[in-house]
């Protein structure tokens, strides 16, 4: 793969957990509990986000999550949360 698209790729990747750890931290449910569907990381294309939060997935750094529920009760869909391994990843990262 070219090196310009796989530091984009990087790039996309590093801000989509920084948009979710930070949300999360945000929200106060937990920094892996804390789902958020795709409209989360507008103005990111949800074709292109899905793509980076499935790549995330599969390195076990986030985890997709079904039957969510706002905090009025009402359902919400689907979405993504931080795993153990997102979490030192992304707090790894911040340090240096």
């Amino acid at each position: 793969m070219n090196d310009a698209i796989q530091s984009a790729i990087d790039t996309l990747k590093a801000h989509v957990l920084e948009q979710i750890y930070h949300g999360a931290e945000e929200y106060g449910f937990g920094l892996t509990s804390t789902s958020f569907g795709l409209r989360y990381f507008r103005p990111i294309p949800k074709e292109v986000v899905r793509g980076i939060l499935r790549t995330l997935r599969e390195e076990g750094k986030v985890d997709f999550t079904r039957g969510l529920w706002t905090e009025d009760g009402e359902p919400a869909g689907s979405g993504y949360c931080l795993t153990v391994a997102g979490l030192k990843d992304f707090e790894g990262s911040k340090d240096g």
